[in-house]
């Protein structure tokens, strides 16, 4: 049980974080419509780094070598997670801290199976990004989903908390 503490009156709710071992141990159901994934420490194992900078080089099928000489290596099991997406049809998006001009081509440089749907990349709470992302995938495409076809994963538990929060129902994943 957690504390609400943005409730006038704190009301305790559950949420269940669910912690695997590795991606590839998600199981995506048939009720799973949208998947949304963090960058730093989901989708790539590093830690979040404003400074990243182009040229972005790929430099083996999971790692792309930045300006700096930073190397960023996907999650082990995010390619099994995001073909299993691919296959279920289920809307792949990110919610992510950082700048949209240095993050898309970075992303972009992996060559990653799926094509990400209204990405939304910035320093809002990652709840009002999900909610973005639910809105115009309704409004652009049609596609309304509800709380419990959300499938969010993260590495950080604050991120989750405050998602699972907003979106009552949604699966919540902690990135290993």
């Amino acid at each position: 049980m957690i504390e609400n503490p943005g409730s006038l009156s704190a009301v305790s709710i559950e949420l269940m974080i669910e912690r695997p071992g590795s991606l590839a141990a998600v199981s995506i159901d048939d009720s799973t419509r949208l998947l949304v994934l963090d960058l730093d420490g989901t989708i790539w194992s590093n830690e979040f780094n404003p400074d990243r900078r182009p040229p972005f080089m790929r430099i083996s099928r999971n790692e792309v070598r930045t300006g700096e000489g930073e190397t960023l290596s996907l999650n082990t099991g995010l390619l099994e997670l995001l073909n299993q997406a691919r296959v279920r049809n289920v809307v792949c998006s990110i919610a992510s801290m950082g700048d949209p001009d240095i993050v898309l081509p970075l992303i972009e440089r992996f060559g990653l199976p799926i094509k990400f749907r209204h990405s939304q990349l910035g320093w809002d709470g990652k709840d009002s990004m999900v909610e973005e992302i639910l809105r115009v995938l309704e409004a652009e495409d049609g596609i309304k989903v509800s709380n419990v076809e959300v499938m969010f994963v993260d590495d950080d538990e604050k991120n989750l908390l405050e998602v699972g929060n907003r979106f009552p129902g949604a699966r919540l994943v902690k990135a290993p």
